[in-house]
């Protein structure tokens, strides 16, 4: 009898074989970094996998890059969020036009 593996085991397995199957296409790909982002809030579950050529990323230089890629990312991700908030910003700035438009106009001001 087979045991039943569990859905993040599946999952990590499909990710590998995907990671595996990137280099066979690009050979100038090093390493590859999956970072997940849990609806849980569980903080003993991954936090993401590494995959380099040969399977674990053994080599400091790997790391190094994947690390180096990995703070690009980080950046990219906080100019986004400084998008989102700026754009937040603006709406509520014309919600709040709107409303005081709306009372001069009704004569509750």
């Amino acid at each position: 009898m087979t045991e039943k593996k569990l859905p993040l085991e599946v999952m990590m397995e499909h990710l590998t074989t995907a990671a595996q199957e990137a280099f066979l296409i690009e050979p100038y790909l090093d390493a590859v970094s999956i970072i997940f982002s849990w609806k849980t809030g569980n903080n003993d579950i991954p936090f993401g996998v590494m995959i380099g050529h040969d399977g674990t990323i053994t080599s400091p230089a790997s790391l190094l890059e994947l690390a180096k890629q990995n703070v690009k990312m980080l950046k990219h991700q906080a100019e986004q969020l400084g998008q989102m908030f700026e754009y937040a910003d603006t709406l509520a700035a014309e919600l709040a036009q709107k409303i005081k438009t709306l009372k001069e106009e009704s004569g509750d001001v």
